[in-house]
């Protein structure tokens, strides 16, 4: 009976993100309509969308408990026996219980002291706010006793043993006088590292690890960590996040995906090995309106794979072309990372976008060299080739397909949009054509569509704003200039400390997926950058270029996961093929950091 309605609760819950990530859509979209048709806008419109996203990511976050579905890494637990697996679970439950009752305390705090407070357009108070952690506080921690008392009672499966998928002012305690730093750095370390590796998901681990380093700062206060989360949230830009996941959703369902592919395969499926150049030429052609390396990779490996196999091409190799093809949506506009990243790193998002479209294509010419290598003697009979005719046709029925990136990065270029309104009227672009112009988009089809995409924005949502914890608790404790005099022979060498980024964003890449990297990384390294005289957006740039590379390096490449589970393809298949293509895309990134013309000259052409 319980279950049932938490069950039913989830499904509130999931109904409620959808109406908010609609009104979201609506009121960002209007206020571009209404600003360039009628010189007018909605003054709430930006405000407003903050609140819904906020309470968005906390209900997407909560039906996540419900569904295992945060972020997190299962490496060391997956490969306990079944009863070490439920104590690194039990412990795992009572560490999230502590942090939901410490959220509850901070948020209740707020929301009490915020209770006069009005916000500062739509006049309303404040504690409607601060009451959206209240709220995700509460029923979090329902959920998690829940899931604890199935643990105690024996009433969890053995697949349910893996609990992951894969302001001025603040308040502030009495930090201590001068904490030890090497202590400081292990307790960072240690808390975060452990905490991952007995299966706690990454956000919270990133809360977890904040607390840890108020108690050693002896500065703990829950309203630090109720505050950092909330806020943590509250960012127009990132509101970018969810459009281009909805954009992303709509492309494939509605045909936007098809279309283009087939337009590749009238223009080059008749050469020897013609369908690895239609996944390349396809892959860039829709990272163009994606952003997203695991939308692209679905979409690909559904539609490219079954043709390939049945032509006759290795499948494994395939395969990895597929997965190595897919993480290109994170380098060329509209990127979902370079979004994340401009926030966290406090960058310019449209000159990230700019700048990451000549290494994008730089990154697809590699491909198209190895592929050519690889399959330079392979017999493999190729299809008639395209008439003219044919050619013309599949261009014209790709046309508003390939009318979408144009809109974007011209809008972007010339200052008509910002990056979040992009991605909305990115969204819109795509819903417009599936359903009235393409017509293979129902609208029945449309609840799912926006349920996917506001689930999938929530969870990263969740990470952003619990990095936010530990990211202030970085700063308090001065970490980032320890680092920076620790490190000062190779700041005095730009070259050898973005090699040594590089070496270790590399390490890290095929541990962790690309969300909870950046947003652990970038307040760490950006200092550093800094302080080398880099220039944040070619660092930017690269580090992009090397997380959506660990999309793809094993054991957790959650790209590999997704090729092979949509292309029905063993993961030791996809992993094998993968190595040539993934190699080529090192050696390309590895050049950009010995010449950084190549990334910078092209930028400051696009963005002016």
């Amino acid at each position: 009976m319980f279950q049932t309605l938490v069950d039913r609760l989830c499904q509130l819950l999931s109904f409620v993100m959808v109406l908010f990530l609609a009104a979201m859509v609506l009121m960002v979209f209007g206020n571009v309509v209404l600003r360039y048709g009628f010189n007018s806008g909605i003054t709430v419109s930006e405000e407003l969308s903050r609140w819904l996203f906020v309470w968005m990511t906390f209900l997407g976050a909560l039906v996540a408990l419900r569904t295992h579905g945060h972020l997190g890494t299962d490496s060391l637990v997956s490969r306990l026996p079944v009863k070490g697996r439920k104590i690194c679970l039990g412990i795992t439950h009572l560490l999230m219980l502590y942090l939901c009752w410490l959220m509850f305390r901070g948020a209740w705090a707020q929301t009490v002291i915020n209770y006069g407070t009005t916000s500062a357009v739509m006049e309303a108070s404040m504690a409607w706010f601060y009451s959206s952690g209240l709220f995700f506080s509460v029923l979090a921690f329902v959920f998690i006793l829940n899931e604890f008392w199935k643990l105690l009672s024996g009433k969890l499966s053995e697949s349910e043993l893996i609990g992951v998928s894969e302001s001025d002012d603040m308040p502030h305690g009495n930090p201590s006088p001068s904490p030890s730093k090497p202590m400081t750095i292990a307790i960072f370390l240690g808390a975060l590292l452990g905490t991952m590796a007995i299966g706690l998901p990454i956000a919270f681990a990133l809360l977890a690890t904040g607390v840890a380093l108020m108690w050693h700062m002896n500065m703990f206060d829950a309203q630090i960590l109720a505050q950092n989360v909330i806020e943590g949230a509250n960012s127009f830009p990132l509101l970018a996040v969810p459009f281009f996941m909805l954009a992303g959703e709509i492309m494939n369902a509605g045909g936007l995906s098809r279309r283009i592919v087939n337009f590749a395969l009238a223009l080059v499926g008749h050469v020897r090995g013609g369908l690895g150049y239609v996944a390349i030429m396809a892959a860039v052609i829709m990272a163009a309106l994606s952003g997203s390396a695991v939308a692209d990779a679905a979409a690909l490996a559904a539609l490219l794979l079954p043709m390939m196999n049945r032509a006759g091409y290795d499948r494994a190799r395939s395969a990895g072309l597929l997965s190595a093809a897919s993480i290109i949506a994170p380098i060329i506009p509209p990127s979902i990372g370079f979004v994340v990243f401009g926030v966290a790193a406090n960058v310019s998002i449209s000159k990230l976008f700019m700048a990451g479209i000549a290494p994008g294509l730089m990154l697809g010419a590699a491909l198209w060299i190895t592929w050519w290598w690889l399959v330079r003697k392979e017999k493999i009979e190729a299809p008639p080739r395209a008439t003219r005719a044919e050619v013309i046709a599949a261009a014209r029925d790709a046309t508003l397909a390939l009318g979408l990136p144009v809109i974007v990065v011209v809008g972007l270029k010339f200052g008509v949009f910002t990056p979040t309104e992009a991605a909305v009227v990115a969204a819109v672009y795509a819903l417009f054509i599936s359903t009235v112009v393409y017509r293979e988009l129902k609208l029945s089809q449309l609840y799912g569509l926006f349920q996917a995409a506001a689930q999938t924005s929530a969870v990263i949502m969740f990470l952003v704003a619990a990095a936010m914890v530990s990211a202030w608790m970085l700063t308090v404790t001065n970490l980032t200039a320890e680092l920076v005099t620790l490190l000062q022979p190779l700041i005095e060498r730009p070259v050898m400390l973005m090699l040594a980024i590089m070496l270790i964003t590399m390490l890290v890449g095929t541990a962790m997926d690309m969300t909870p990297t950046i947003l652990i990384l970038t307040p760490v390294l950006m200092p550093l950058v800094k302080a080398a005289g880099i220039d944040p957006i070619y660092f930017g740039v690269l580090f992009m270029i090397n997380n959506a590379i660990g999309l793809i390096t094993p054991p957790v490449g959650t790209v590999l996961s997704t090729v092979a589970g949509v292309g029905k393809v063993s993961m030791d298949e996809v992993t094998r093929g993968v190595w040539p293509f993934m190699l080529a895309q090192f050696a390309v990134m590895f050049l950009f950091v010995f010449f950084p013309q190549l990334v910078m000259v092209p930028a400051r052409w696009f963005y002016g």
